[in-house]
């Protein structure tokens, strides 16, 4: 028998197979779910900054309206010789081109921080289609591994039952007995998780398979 696995080999590396793909499904919806909390996040944020920036904008030009305001006072007192009133308007004209940095300065920062969160939207939007694509992928596999187990283990299933339920039987042949044998199941998805739920069917066509095996003691 060297070079050839056991039944019990195929049906270890079987389950390995199903766990570790039930994981990757889980995680991925573990990720989509992060994904889009990330999205609601960003978007929420990305209105507040457009709203200060709209603000900033509006103080800007408010500002520059005070300033040419300023500077045409100051040219009429200029024309009347009053020196220290001159003086006092050219330092809120400072003032008032200092603020005007300032904002200019944190309006920069503002559409820096916009130009980050897009090209961070962008690399998990990219990512989500990565994402998608392999739990597609992943979906199809686990399809193809149950239809798997239902030919190579006779396992009858319910589709008339809710998406939320598993229902069906598992047929097993015991050979030395020349009798069959029916396992009935019925899981609700909500209570049990798929790991607990894949155990417990392997474990049944595993005590299957060892009925199906004759006892040494059995011998006479």
């Amino acid at each position: 028998m060297t070079g050839k696995k056991t039944l019990e080999e195929l049906q270890s590396e079987i389950k390995k197979i199903t766990i570790n793909e039930v994981e990757k499904l889980n995680k991925a919806e573990k990720g989509k779910t992060a994904f889009q909390e990330f999205m609601t996040s960003l978007q929420s944020s990305t209105v507040a900054i457009k709203r200060k920036e709209d603000d900033l904008k509006e103080n800007i030009r408010e500002l520059l309206s005070v300033a040419e305001t300023e500077k045409s006072h100051l040219q009429e007192l200029n024309s009347q010789s009053l020196e220290p009133q001159r003086k006092n308007l050219k330092t809120d004209i400072a003032k008032a081109e200092k603020q005007k940095d300032d904002i200019d300065k944190e309006l920069a920062e503002v559409t820096s921080t916009i130009t980050h969160k897009k090209e961070v939207l962008k690399d998990m939007q990219n990512r989500a289609n990565f994402s998608n694509q392999e739990t597609s992928a992943s979906i199809s596999r686990i399809r193809t591994e149950y239809s798997l187990y239902s030919k190579l283990f006779s396992i009858k299933w319910d589709r008339t039952v809710p998406d939320t339920h598993i229902k069906g039987c598992i047929l097993l042949n015991i050979q030395h007995r020349s009798e069959k044998r029916v396992v009935p199941f019925k899981f609700d998805k909500t209570s049990h998780s798929q790991f607990f739920i894949t155990n417990y069917l392997w474990e049944q066509i595993s005590e299957g398979c060892c009925l199906d095996e004759p006892q040494s003691g059995n011998k006479s």
